[in-house]
């Protein structure tokens, strides 16, 4: 069975993946820039750029003037990032488009740490974060680890294997000391959580 029927999350029509891709790439853009890039019809790329915003996946977050008019650039959302590396896209790029383009804040900071952990942890995994994304509107520590641990089980992670995935997830998260206190609170409040079910079925 093919890799893509096999997706956890819908991907996108040809021209979107494009302009998502080549915005990953490139970094923010003007309509008009992407359909220089990627070489297709404008009224196209309007329908498409369109598209991705509704779905959430592209936003304005900026303006550039040329000849006295005003366009606004396109950037990827945070579930734009997380869909554009699972099309393909390359971390680093992400990783220095984010750093050079984004405020500095803690929606960011979330950002490059997710994206950093795409680099150390199973393409499926992203996929099911991908899914999380798109029902929440801000992605949380203990998301992450939970959905490793969930993750784990269906996949049928060995022990051993799950406790390497959560050291790699640590060291990455050691990195953004306020949400490594996030990540150690939910720690704890998983093992409290253990606790309790080993009560449950003690004889």
């Amino acid at each position: 069975m093919s890799k893509k029927t096999t997706n956890l999350y819908n991907s996108l029509p040809s021209l979107q993946k494009r302009i998502l891709l080549c915005l990953a790439e490139k970094g923010p853009q003007t309509r008009n820039e992407v359909k220089k890039n990627i070489k297709r019809a404008y009224k196209n790329i309007l329908y498409s750029f369109k598209s991705l915003e509704k779905k959430g996946l592209i936003q304005i977050i900026g303006q550039k003037t040329h000849r006295r008019r005003k366009f606004p650039q396109f950037w990827l959302t945070f579930q734009g990032v997380l869909l554009s590396i699972l099309e393909g896209a390359s971390p680093n790029s992400l990783f220095k488009h984010v750093k050079r383009y984004l405020p500095k804040n803690e929606e960011t900071e979330r950002l490059l740490l997710t994206i950093k952990l795409s680099k150390v942890l199973d393409r499926r995994w992203l996929e099911h974060l991908y899914i999380i994304s798109k029902k929440k509107e801000e992605l949380e520590p203990r998301d992450v680890l939970y959905l490793t641990v969930q993750y784990g089980m269906i996949q049928g992670i060995t022990i051993n294997e799950g406790i390497e995935q959560v050291k790699a997830i640590m060291k990455v998260f050691k990195k953004h000391p306020k949400l490594n206190e996030e990540l150690m609170d939910a720690l704890k409040d998983m093992d409290k959580v253990m606790q309790e079910i080993k009560k449950g079925v003690e004889p």
